[in-house]
């Protein structure tokens, strides 16, 4: 890493700040130039509990949730033009244990895409809410052209797991 500049900081509830940092990089190959990237991290007391570093997109001020089974986090990355897929990050710290998961947000998509027909599917972008904790989106039906679903929209409801977001309910609208 060449550099890191912090970009802008904040403070949350429950002892975590938030660092939006700038790091530019050393290109792998000769002749191909610095690769920049923003990074999101979360401390706790000081120390770096949870991060996203999107290859594109821009990071978002971190949310928090208190759930029975701990502190959930969320640190949501803005897609840039022609995004397709979601980026956001999903962190977990589990009670009484106090250390900091990351949870898979995405495995949850292969179960609900097993509730659809055979010729539908879940269109690949999404939008995550931990308040309550569901995803929506449209359905795509064979034919669609990109951005323009035919099949409707969904609302999948997740729970906890130990390393993942599970998928515990599934609605069409």
């Amino acid at each position: 890493m060449r550099s890191c500049t912090v970009l802008r900081r904040g403070d949350m509830p429950n002892s975590l700040s938030w660092e939006l940092q700038g790091r530019v990089y050393q290109a792998p190959r000769a002749g191909s130039g610095d690769m920049s990237f923003r990074m999101m991290v979360v401390k706790q007391r000081g120390e770096v509990v949870a991060w996203t570093e999107p290859g594109y997109g821009e990071p978002q001020r971190p949310e928090q949730l208190p759930t029975p089974r701990g502190l959930l986090l969320r640190l949501p990355v803005a897609p840039v033009t022609g995004s397709v897929t979601p980026l956001d990050e999903v962190w977990l710290r589990r009670e009484p244990l106090r250390n900091w998961v990351h949870l898979d947000a995405r495995i949850w998509r292969g179960e609900a895409q097993a509730r659809l027909g055979p010729d539908e599917a879940l269109a690949p972008t999404y939008q995550l809410e931990i308040r309550p904790l569901r995803a929506t989106g449209s359905v795509t039906r064979t034919g669609d052209r990109p951005g323009q679903a035919s099949g409707g929209t969904y609302t999948a409801w997740l729970d906890l797991g130990e390393d993942r977001l599970v998928l515990i309910g599934f609605s069409r609208n």
